[in-house]
């Protein structure tokens, strides 16, 4: 089978780098943590920030570099592919700093079959797979519209609702 597999939510922690930064350069009492992060844009958890593009691209470095893997899937992409699937990486990045997630998946030793970078979250679906694995909740509600099974990763912008770890969704894939 062919998965998709998103970066951001998925493998990659941006969030707890995203409020260190916030912390420091807006507002050090903020209390809001990755596990009370209830809405994906910023601007709906973190009131100094008005536009979430400028604010990651002013401190893109810092923010996708030391984002770290999530533990819970370090293996995720490893395992699929020993059990024959085709992984594809989909994910939506900003433009012009998609070589810092190039970078990230490098550094992180993380091999896949191929990579789209995509604009908008309907475009994942141009992409031929049987699967997505992603934390929007509006990716995860397109899917079916678009022939493709959905995998949602437990988040708290998207209510917690999905699976957590390589195990849970090795075994979606595995007993469908």
């Amino acid at each position: 089978m062919i998965i998709g597999v998103d970066v951001d939510g998925v493998l990659r922690d941006i969030i707890t780098p995203v409020i260190k930064v916030y912390k420091k350069e807006y507002d050090y009492e903020c209390i809001v943590t990755h596990n009370t992060f209830y809405k994906w844009r910023l601007y709906d958890n973190l009131p100094k920030i008005t536009n979430d593009v400028a604010f990651f691209k002013k401190y893109s470095d810092y923010i996708f570099g030391s984002g770290q893997y999530y533990v819970q899937r370090k293996d995720l992409i490893k395992k699929l592919i020993k059990l024959g699937h085709k992984v594809i990486i989909v994910t939506n990045q900003i433009q012009g700093l998609e070589s810092l997630t190039l970078d990230w998946l490098n550094k992180n030793s993380i091999h896949y079959d191929s990579i789209y970078f995509v604009k908008e979250n309907k475009d994942k679906f141009l992409i031929k797979m049987n699967y997505i694995i992603d934390d929007n909740l509006e990716t995860i509600n397109m899917a079916e519209k678009y022939g493709v099974k959905a995998i949602c990763i437990s988040q708290a912008w998207n209510g917690n609702s999905g699976v957590d770890t390589t195990e849970e969704i090795i075994n979606v894939i595995e007993n469908e």
